[in-house]
């Protein structure tokens, strides 16, 4: 299951009572966010989500600390006493190739993402691994585990996580 169908399959399980937004990162730094304040699981509004993720384009880098920031902004500011955040990635995070493989940018945003969780929201992890290989899957693991939350790892997906 590619990437979108993960998170399509995440949406379709949420109840209408629980709130919901999704934030997208891609290369240079554009990070897209859906609503700008988390929205009811209701059968309209997960269908105009899904709509959302349906149009998005690839990306081929991986700067998602401005990203996962954001989330955690959102998750600061929303008032529900029971809340999780939720991120999703094919790779170990890199910015610029010239940073691929490194893993001092993966570090940097473990320890940024950590530090601004300053309600220690619990952060779930799903990692889809781009190749058949569970390469990078250090970052997410560690995410997790620094906020409290669980990881899942997605495999047989092969090539192709649009």
């Amino acid at each position: 299951m590619a990437l979108k169908a993960e998170l399509i399959e995440g949406i379709n399980q949420l109840s209408p009572r629980s709130l919901f937004d999704l934030v997208v990162y891609n290369f240079q730094g554009n990070t897209q966010i859906w609503k700008t304040k988390p929205q009811p699981g209701t059968p309209a509004k997960k269908a105009e989500a899904k709509s959302w993720i349906e149009g998005l384009t690839n990306v081929e880098d991986h700067c998602m600390e401005e990203a996962m920031l954001e989330t955690i902004g959102l998750s600061n500011d929303c008032r529900r006493r029971f809340k999780r955040m939720i991120f999703m990635g094919n790779r170990e995070p890199f910015c610029g190739w010239s940073s691929f493989g490194d893993n001092a940018y993966g570090e940097q945003v473990l320890e940024s993402v950590t530090s601004a969780n300053v309600k220690r929201t619990p952060i779930d992890t799903i990692y889809v691994p781009e190749w058949t290989t569970e390469e990078g899957a250090w970052f997410w693991e560690d995410l997790a585990a620094a906020n409290n939350g669980k990881y899942t790892l997605v495999v047989g997906n092969g090539f192709n996580n649009d």
